[in-house]
C-alpha cells in the first residue's frame, strides 16, 4: 500500500496511531550514495530506545532491487523489538498482548510464504 501511495507508513504503538507521510516530505536528498566503490570506514549510530525500529530502504545501481524476494517491496523493516519488548514484570512495554500476538502471527505467516513467493 505505502508504495502505491508513495508514502511511508509508521505505526505509533504508544499512541496506537498509524501515521502516513508522503515520501517527498521525509528527509533531504543529499546526493550521497554508499556503494562498493566507496565503502564506509566508520559508522556511528545514536539510538533512542523509545523510538527504536529498524527500516532499511534498499536500492542499487541499474534498478537492482530486493523487491523480488521481499513481497514486492524495497523496504525491509523489523518491528520485533517494539512488539516483543517486556518490562521486568513480563508486561509488554509498547503494544498490547493482542497486537503482539496478531503481529507475530502475520510475520510467521508471511515468512512461511516466502519460498512460494520467490
Amino acid at each position: 500500500m505505502a508504495r502505491d501511495i508513495k508514502s511511508v507508513v509508521n505505526f505509533d504503538n504508544i499512541k496506537r496511531l498509524v501515521n502516513i507521510t508522503p515520501v517527498d516530505e521525509i528527509g533531504e536528498d543529499t546526493g550521497i550514495t554508499i556503494g562498493y566503490d566507496n565503502l564506509v570506514n566508520q559508522l556511528n549510530i545514536n539510538t533512542n530506545e523509545d523510538m527504536l525500529t529498524t527500516r532499511i530502504y534498499v536500492s542499487g545501481e541499474n534498478e537492482l532491487s530486493v523487491a523480488r524476494v521481499n513481497f514486492g517491496s524495497d523496504i525491509v523493516d523489523d518491528l520485533s523489538y517494539k512488539v516483543n519488548a517486556k518490562d521486568s514484570n513480563g508486561k509488554r512495554i509498547y503494544v498490547s498482548d493482542d497486537f503482539a500476538e496478531r503481529y507475530n502471527i502475520f510475520v510467521d505467516y508471511r515468512e512461511n510464504l516466502r519460498d512460494r513467493y520467490i
